[in-house]
């Protein structure tokens, strides 16, 4: 336990220059929008705000990810490193995932301020425990796309050790991905795995049309979604998968 806790330290050090760049550069969107909804009268300024940064963050943890996973590239510390290989993945992980917590709960508070701003001229607003779930779903997607970020990583550099596959092994990691994506779109509008998808639904609204009035100016319309709860355990499976072929892959002593 010591040791993954002096991983995680030396990690989240690693990780902070840029994550605290990206943090600084969430507030400031932040700030500009709610200047641009002030001077504008518009709050609609903050919602659209806000919604792109949900879209952005989801890529924020893969991004730290790839560039601890670089440096350690680099440095090739872990070829001497006594802990094991799912050790050292998992605390480059946990480091993504404190960074990308935080970010989510300054957007949580951001996405609350913007409720409040938008009660006059919204209808069927979303609640707080809507926001919370889909800060919760950016979450989640961030830390599988993380995990997708280290098997590609893995294969990348097992790759490397062939010489004739080395100047096309992105390529490879590419297709691999590529291939495994397309499986999984026609797999999942399958007619016989359709209803599998159905049978368990969590109600939230996730959906919103903007609609302009000369009088009024611009308004919002949420709507409910189901989100499929089958599909939220398949990924947390897929995730586990992911992690395990890594740290498999990884174990050999890939030339990291």
């Amino acid at each position: 336990m010591k040791s993954f806790s002096g991983l995680l330290k030396k990690d989240i050090v690693v990780s902070r220059f840029w994550s605290i760049i990206w943090l600084l550069l969430t507030v400031l969107v932040m700030i500009v929008s709610c200047i641009c909804a002030y001077y504008q009268h518009e709050p609609m300024f903050m919602f659209g705000f806000l919604v792109c940064l949900l879209l952005f963050q989801g890529f924020y943890s893969p991004i730290i990810m790839l560039s601890q996973l670089r440096l350690e590239g680099k440095t090739q510390i872990w070829l001497y490193n006594p802990n094991s290989s799912f050790v050292l993945l998992l605390s480059k992980l946990a480091a993504a995932a404190v960074y990308q917590l935080i970010a989510q709960l300054i957007i949580l508070i951001f996405g609350i301020i913007v409720r409040n701003q938008l009660e006059t001229i919204s209808k069927g607003l979303y609640s707080v425990w809507d926001l919370l779930l889909i800060n919760g779903l950016v979450f989640l997607w961030g830390m599988l796309l993380s995990m997708w970020v280290m098997l590609m990583w893995t294969v990348y550099r097992v790759l490397g050790k062939y010489s004739v596959l080395k100047k096309v092994r992105w390529l490879i990691v590419f297709v691999l991905f590529y291939s495994y994506s397309m499986i999984e779109y026609f797999a999942l509008e399958n007619r016989f795995i359709k209803p599998v998808l159905e049978l368990w639904n969590i109600p939230i609204k996730a959906e919103f049309n903007f609609n302009y009035h000369k009088a009024s100016g611009w308004s919002v319309t949420f709507f409910q979604v189901d989100l499929s709860g089958t599909m939220l355990i398949y990924y947390a499976v897929l995730a586990v998968c992911l992690f395990y072929f890594s740290g498999k892959l990884l174990a050999k002593k890939v030339e990291v």
